[in-house]
């Protein structure tokens, strides 16, 4: 494979069976109609007569590793998962020798002063192995409410901390003295990232989607060229019942 071919490879994945979000109906799922997107089972159609209060998060950043600190921190400070510092949870996936993609779940942390995020693990682990092999690694982290729904894919390479340029980053490691001190540090590289936002709207019994898709594409540089893609806008396509009606007005 071609490292087009891997990035298609983990992009049905993430899309299709790991933490997917959003499908897109002409591409992915042929039970849904043109224009339509499954969102956690709900399908939402197109709509253009529907102006929400847009509430968006994703203009003004110049990384994409700084929109995951960010996210993070609302999410720390919204009690949606356990305060965790500076450290977040994603999957990171890796090329097994057959070429296929292999995700698993980490603990990583963005350093977003260096546009990377660093790691420590066993470096026999199968996934150092498979990157020693072919360094090419995709990262994913999601985040979830009742109200929005955020995912963002990153596509990189690893490299270990002793043969980077960057090896005198110190990784903050705050209460995991548990860590075994044979492990290494390694980083997580990005050169390019898709970053998706959902925000959902309550009005009438019905749900309102709005998504944001923002692409950045590192340059030779070293800044990222950002391109901001089109708002979809569309509506559920079943009304909601009596309990999801109260939630809706509790949360939105």
């Amino acid at each position: 494979m071609n490292y087009k071919k891997y990035l298609f490879v983990f992009s049905s994945l993430f899309f299709l069976s790991h933490f997917a979000n959003f499908i897109y109906a002409t591409e992915e799922n042929p039970n849904l109609l043109q224009g339509e997107i499954l969102v956690e089972g709900n399908i939402i159609a197109p709509l253009k007569n529907f102006q929400p209060s847009l509430e968006t998060q994703l203009a003004g950043f110049k990384s994409p590793v700084e929109i995951v600190e960010s996210f993070q921190a609302d999410s720390d400070k919204a009690g949606i998962f356990k305060p965790i510092g500076s450290r977040s949870y994603g999957a990171l996936t890796t090329i097994d020798p057959a070429g296929y993609p292999v995700p698993r779940i980490v603990g990583i942390t963005p350093l977003k002063d260096k546009d990377i995020f660093a790691f420590n693990t066993n470096p026999t682990s199968a996934k150092i192995n498979q990157a020693t092999v072919n360094n090419r690694v995709a990262l994913h982290f999601a985040w979830h409410t009742e109200r929005t729904s955020r995912q963002i894919n990153f596509f990189g390479k690893i490299v270990p901390s002793s043969t980077s340029q960057l090896s005198s980053i110190n990784i903050p490691l705050n209460g995991e003295e548990h860590y075994n001190s044979d492990w290494g540090n390694y980083f997580v590289l990005p050169i390019s990232a898709r970053v998706s936002q959902l925000t959902r709207h309550y009005k009438d019994g019905k749900v309102y989607a709005v998504v944001e898709n923002v692409h950045y594409d590192k340059q030779t540089d070293g800044t990222w060229k950002i391109s901001k893609k089109p708002l979809y806008i569309g509506q559920n396509k079943h009304l909601l019942s009596p309990e999801e009606r109260a939630s809706a007005k509790k949360n939105g």
